[in-house]
């Protein structure tokens, strides 16, 4: 036998028949198994190329997949991180408006007035240290503890304070929302009122002893149907925002804005960022 042929097939995997340990009837000469060796490689070798491919493929639409989950989450994170700030920069907003009033009540010797303000300013400050203290959502708590009954900062005073921005601003309206805001607190019968359903009660009471400080606004089915182009038109945008404002919406926009993200680009997001702060 040429042993050339059977070199080339030991170098394919080939034996002798002595040293076969294969299933009887399949082991087979040097020269057939170069010849069926070089039939069956060429497709072997086109399989494993597509295999390649395919896998690298693979792997390029994992590590995407897996950018828009990171973007995603960090989305996420980063919008808690805005409500949280936002909602901190209200409080401290209202502690503000809250202790100028009580030096004015002062001055002017109201001391029943004074007291109240006091406590409406204990209860902001409460808050601002629960919110400072609040452990992130993301996360995961081992253990509850029974003593922790300390009141929480409710999230949608946020939204309730952008979609009513006279509260914080207007010195008037404002000092009377928080007096009524704790008259109604201590009346049995509003018990039922939490959260945002409280601050639009609280509101209603505002816009009931001072109607001329609120235009009628239309209603809400009406608005969703004036929100066209006219509306939009009409409305401030995100270069009318004071400089501050437009500092903390790119901030967070770097992470909100993008693929995976809460908002597909910049422009999106900076537009729902200035529709929220004029309370639009």
């Amino acid at each position: 036998m040429d042993m050339s042929v059977e070199e080339h097939a030991r170098q394919l995997g080939w034996v002798p028949k002595e040293e076969f340990r294969g299933p009887e009837g399949q082991w087979k000469d040097a020269e057939t198994f170069v010849r069926d060796g070089e039939q069956i490689l060429p497709v072997v070798r086109a399989n494993n190329k597509k295999l390649v491919a395919e896998l690298s493929e693979t792997k390029s639409q994992v590590l995407e997949l897996k950018k828009l989950v990171e973007a995603g989450n960090d989305s996420l994170k980063a919008f808690e991180e805005f409500h949280q700030q936002s909602l901190a920069d209200a409080l401290e907003r209202q502690r503000k408006e809250l202790t100028a009033e009580m030096r004015a009540a002062r001055e002017n010797g109201d001391v029943d007035l004074e007291e109240n303000l006091r406590d409406q300013i204990d209860e902001v400050r409460q808050q601002q240290r629960d919110l400072k203290n609040k452990p992130a959502k993301t996360e995961v708590k081992t253990e509850t503890k029974p003593a922790d009954t300390a009141p929480q900062v409710d999230p949608e005073f946020l939204m309730w304070n952008t979609q009513n921005p006279w509260f914080g601003k207007d010195k008037k309206l404002t000092a009377f929302a928080n007096g009524m805001a704790t008259t109604m607190r201590q009346d049995p019968e509003n018990s039922h009122l939490v959260g945002r359903a409280f601050y639009d009660a609280v509101a209603q009471q505002v816009k009931a002893a001072f109607p001329d400080d609120f235009p009628e606004a239309p209603s809400h089915d009406k608005m969703e149907g004036a929100r066209g182009p006219s509306r939009r038109s009409g409305g401030r945008s995100y270069n009318d925002l004071p400089a501050d404002a437009k500092a903390a919406c790119d901030r967070f926009g770097q992470r909100l804005a993008g693929p995976g993200r809460a908002y597909k680009d910049l422009d999106a997001w900076r537009t729902q960022y200035a529709k929220e702060f004029f309370g639009e």
